[in-house]
């Protein structure tokens, strides 16, 4: 859904960062995200767009493999 939504901002908009959509409590409180964001598609398409990656890891989160060709 991330890159889909990405391609709605015209390429010649500049995009700083992507964070996760969290869900507060309460402004001020700890901020949890479900880490549906963390994956490499989702990365992939933010960095295409030069922007900064602002997405906590899964909470089974592990380190991905480099891609082989």
């Amino acid at each position: 859904m991330l890159p889909d939504l990405l391609d709605q901002i015209p390429p010649d908009q500049e995009i700083a960062g992507v964070t996760a959509p969290s869900h507060g409590l309460q402004a001020n409180r700890c901020r949890a995200t479900d880490g549906a964001f963390d994956t490499r598609k989702c990365h992939d398409a933010i960095a295409a767009r030069g922007a900064a990656v602002i997405i906590p890891p899964r909470t089974n989160g592990r380190c991905w493999k480099p891609e082989t060709a």
